[in-house]
């Protein structure tokens, strides 16, 4: 049975939506709860934030999921809607996924596709002029400041907390937020007539782009 790239982005979507879902419910049951009531003492400010965090991070990691599924397809020789696989020099697409994750492996236990770069590196060392390559080499400045969000959340060092606050500056023409959770939990004000947390802002964002794959 031929190999497709479709399940790559479907599961991102998915995955994606689940995570808004239940990040929704809870928002909501935090503002329309009374001040007195369990949820408003158990859940103040920053907790809600953090739990911001925890969804952003999900969604990241959909996205690193994202990238390698859809390489380790296109590897496979899954053809697209918008990619028809074309082997990068001294390489072969491969029969199975298996195969084609191996060869991408090359001997570690894992592979890392949050930085840009190193995802344009790992996925040019296998296939040319794909669409995942496209995706990210028209969209790096905003994905090295989604990086840099998830990174501050990851890691909180104070080099991290300068990145943040970069790509803050960057995305919304701010730098006064305090916290990854904070910044994500505020609304992007770009377009006044549709205002959206920073969180489903970037996670909408993120899907898009799966959509041109």
């Amino acid at each position: 049975m031929a190999i497709s790239a479709e399940p790559a982005a479907k599961k991102f979507q998915r995955d994606c939506q689940d995570t808004l879902d239940w990040l929704a419910a809870t928002e909501g049951l935090w503002l329309t709860a009374a001040p007195t009531t369990e949820v408003r003492r158990s859940l103040k400010k920053p907790q809600m934030e953090a739990l911001y965090e925890s969804a952003y991070l999900r969604v990241f990691a959909a996205w690193e999921n994202f990238q390698e599924d859809l390489t380790v397809r296109f590897m496979s020789g899954a053809v697209s809607q918008n990619y028809t696989p074309i082997p990068a020099q001294g390489k072969s697409l491969h029969r199975t996924m298996k195969s084609a994750r191996t060869d991408l492996y090359n001997g570690r236990d894992y592979l890392l596709w949050h930085n840009p770069q190193k995802s344009l590196a790992q996925i040019r060392g296998h296939i040319q002029n794909s669409s995942i390559e496209s995706i990210i080499v028209g969209s790096q400045a905003r994905l090295e400041s989604y990086a840099a969000i998830r990174h501050s959340v990851a890691h909180g060092s104070e080099d991290s907390k300068r990145k943040l606050a970069a790509a803050v500056l960057s995305l919304a023409g701010t730098s006064s937020t305090t916290s990854a959770g904070k910044f994500l939990r505020s609304e992007d004000n770009s377009n006044p007539l549709n205002n959206r947390k920073w969180i489903l802002a970037i996670t909408q964002d993120l899907m898009s782009l799966s959509n041109a794959y």
